[in-house]
């Protein structure tokens, strides 16, 4: 049965291939680590590479019956870059770099079940400048794009945006990569080439 905890559990999995740590926000039957906040709302993942102390939230959905529920991730993402909120991991204070969305599609390079590329001609700009991924996925880029306008419109500078991979610009690479927009620039982090 897919739910949010079998997501979280499926995309913990995936990360923790690429060497990436991985940790909820509450204590889970397969024992991955927790953080702790000072504040009751709160992401459901912070990811980040070893021996750093900072990293990215990630609130996941479960995507598997359509868009509603991931229609609720926005709100949520705008409020946790809003408010003030010291986030711990082994009681050390870690800084949170950016808020994303990531659901059990993001290895797919999407968000939502039923999608199809999008190929708008305004990409190829963005595309030539390594600002934005060689494909995208049309719903996927549409719940991104208005995500960005509302974290701009909300004045949230951190950057906003989803957990998808690399399969954007390699058929042969499921490497985590962070799709994310600072209120200037979208730019693109594959985390297995930091």
């Amino acid at each position: 049965m897919v739910n949010e905890e079998n997501v979280k559990h499926f995309l913990t999995s995936w990360l923790n291939t690429f060497n990436v740590e991985v940790f909820w926000e509450k204590k889970n039957k397969w024992n991955y680590p927790v953080f702790k906040s000072d504040n009751k709302i709160k992401p459901d993942l912070i990811i980040k590479r070893k021996y750093l102390m900072n990293g990215f939230a990630i609130e996941v959905k479960d995507a598997g019956d359509g868009n509603m529920n991931l229609l609720d991730a926005s709100p949520q993402i705008l409020k946790y870059a809003k408010t003030p909120i010291n986030y711990l991991i082994d009681d050390k204070p870690i800084s949170i770099s950016g808020f994303l969305v990531g659901t059990q599609y993001s290895i797919k390079g999407h968000l939502h079940k039923e999608e199809v590329v999008a190929t708008p001609e305004s990409r190829l700009f963005s595309i030539n400048r390594k600002q934005t991924p060689d494909k995208e996925y049309d719903k996927t880029l549409f719940f991104i794009r208005t995500l960005w306008r509302y974290a701009k419109s909300n004045g949230i500078n951190i950057p906003t945006g989803a957990l998808l991979s690399n399969i954007l610009n390699d058929e042969n690479s499921i490497a985590p990569l962070l799709f994310f927009k600072t209120q200037k620039w979208s730019s693109y982090m594959v985390w297995d080439k930091i």
